[in-house]
């Protein structure tokens, strides 16, 4: 495989890592898509940097992380799932109800399978309290019917 398509292939991917994050933070795939964007336009130089796709792919995730904390944006599509009420949409209802932080941690350890290290890294959100919000998340979206309901 060429350099050239090397590189492509995995900027395809670390995009499509980055809207599957921010779809997981927002609940909104064009308010996450917007996010992404912007991210990655004032973050042009990490794209072409020399740094490993890897640790670019961090910088980025923290950059939408921070975006998406920084406009408080929740999605206004939670409601209309209600009415479904199968175990699935109640655990993403469950899920988009967590606070912000306990999303991105959740959703960066299970989704995209960062380690508790790492997931430390991109949040800024000290160690010792990553897994104690995975314990009190999990928790809760174990949790039968109490479901709580909230919608921006």
């Amino acid at each position: 495989m060429s350099d050239r398509l090397l590189n492509r292939h995995v900027a395809e991917r670390r995009v499509k890592r980055l809207r599957r994050f921010a779809v997981s933070l927002i609940g909104n795939q064009n308010a996450a898509d917007r996010v992404v964007l912007d991210v990655m336009r004032i973050h042009k130089s990490v794209l072409v940097s020399e740094k490993c796709p890897t640790m670019q792919l961090m910088i980025l995730l923290q950059a939408v992380y921070q975006d998406i904390r920084s406009r408080q944006s929740r999605s206004q599509n939670i409601s209309l799932l209600n009415p479904l009420r199968s175990e699935l949409v109640n655990t993403f209802v469950k899920f988009q109800s967590l606070a912000y932080s306990q999303k991105a941690i959740i959703s960066l350890l299970l989704i995209e399978e960062f380690s508790p290290e790492k997931v430390s890294q991109i949040t800024d959100i000290p160690l010792s309290q990553i897994d104690f919000l995975i314990s009190k998340s999990l928790d809760f979206l174990s949790e039968g019917d109490g479901l709580k309901i909230v919608s921006g």
